[in-house]
């Protein structure tokens, strides 16, 4: 998921978009297009700077609690957890812009259990 794989700077849930728009890309030079080519370039070039996965240096540590992601916080609120916990929780909602990395890691050591989106 979002674990860096040895030597591919962008997440494996990107490729299919990178590859897709780098063929019609490439489709359209073959064609001889150019100001779609030259279009097409452009969207490719944002979809592998969208999808990048910039190695991190993260700290260890017994309790450490680190930002699953690039952004601000936004709100930092106590709420009854439901679905999981079934107690109360401490939510922090981050809030990414299109400038951000959208890579999500895991904050604090333990298992996934269930990822719903």
């Amino acid at each position: 998921m979002a674990d860096r794989a040895k030597g591919l700077p962008v997440a494996w849930e990107g490729v299919p978009f990178i590859l897709g728009s780098g063929g019609m890309t490439f489709g359209s030079w073959l064609a001889g297009w150019g100001w779609p080519t030259c279009f097409l370039g452009l969207v490719s070039i944002f979809v592998v700077w969208f999808f990048r996965n910039p190695a991190r240096t993260i700290p260890t540590g017994e309790g450490t609690v680190v930002s699953p992601g690039d952004g601000v916080v936004v709100a930092i609120e106590s709420e009854f957890e439901h679905r999981f916990l079934k107690e109360p929780a401490l939510r922090i909602s981050i809030f990414l812009n299109v400038f951000n990395v959208h890579i999500n890691r895991m904050p604090i050591g333990g298992i996934v259990e269930r990822i719903i989106y």
